[in-house]
């Protein structure tokens, strides 16, 4: 099985605040498209993304927790449904191999460590310590996925590219 990787990156402009959600998901779907253009046909994609659980979680919801982590993190964040990331991928061409979920432990000590290694853990925390604004950002960020943790979860897809 030939595996493709695409790196993603951040793009270098900010969209207007009332306007970032409709500019990220505008983004996602260049991203997805772009991604379908590249793998190879009967090649595999995989993501892993924000989700909002479950998918019948109502719409107010969804808004309530984009806001709270846009504010927190002020980056462009789209949490989805997993039906509409399912869609997503779906709309670039992509067939759906496989979903999971994974609790919401992105700032847990115990995930740092495995994501970063001891020595990047700690130079996260003394990061973190040392400036005010990450500081601040952290603990919004923290404070927004213990507040959605039912709502919030990690998900991951893997699609493939048909070959036809």
């Amino acid at each position: 099985m030939l595996l493709t990787f695409i790196l993603a990156v951040e793009l270098p402009i900010a969209p207007p605040v009332d306007s970032s959600t409709v500019f990220v998901a505008l983004i996602l779907s260049v991203a997805v498209d772009e991604a379908f253009r590249l793998v190879k046909p009967d090649g595999i994609y995989g993501i892993h993304e924000l989700c909002i659980v479950p998918d019948s979680a109502a719409d107010e919801m969804e808004t309530k927790i984009v806001k709270a982590l846009s504010s927190s993190i002020h980056v462009g964040v789209r949490p989805m449904k997993a039906v509409d990331w399912c869609q997503l991928l779906k709309n670039a061409g992509f067939e759906i191999l496989d979903i999971g979920y994974s609790p919401m432990n992105l700032l847990q000590p115990m995930r740092i460590i495995q994501d970063e290694g001891l020595i990047g853990a700690f130079n996260f925390a003394k990061n973190v310590i040392s400036n005010t604004n990450a500081r601040k950002r952290v603990f919004a960020m923290k404070t927004a996925f213990d507040q959605y943790k039912e709502n919030l979860k990690a998900i991951y897809l893997i699609a493939r590219k048909p070959n036809s």
